[in-house]
């Protein structure tokens, strides 16, 4: 992907006479009253909780089948681990969570 700044294409545009030379003075006045698009700041949502990233991935079945296998004492941490990769430390969280969630917390912003 080439990268080329506002500024630069709109002197382009000038020269090969597809815009005015006003507009170089419009687009200095925008960037007087406006901050630089071309330098704008690090976008990006907020960090959801880790069990609602699980939630998006694996659903909430998957988490009321395991927690009845944790109660009956069926798996440990380890093992549950090892069939789904969530870390023991997130394990407790997700498990109890889960099945209580709601649609709106699995569209808060978790990609799987």
């Amino acid at each position: 992907m080439i990268k080329l700044s506002l500024t630069a294409s709109l002197y382009r545009l000038v020269e090969t006479g597809h815009y005015k030379k006003t507009a170089v003075a419009q687009w200095m006045s925008y960037l007087k009253a406006n901050a630089n698009p071309d330098f704008t700041q690090k976008q990006g949502g907020r960090r959801v909780e880790e069990w609602k990233y699980k939630l998006a991935k694996y659903g909430t079945r998957f988490a009321e089948a395991y927690s009845a296998a944790f109660e009956q004492d069926k798996i440990d941490d380890y093992e549950f681990y090892r069939i789904s990769g969530i870390k023991p430390k997130y394990q407790a969280d997700y498990l109890k969570r889960a099945p209580l969630a709601s649609l709106n917390d699995a569209e808060d912003g978790a990609d799987a």
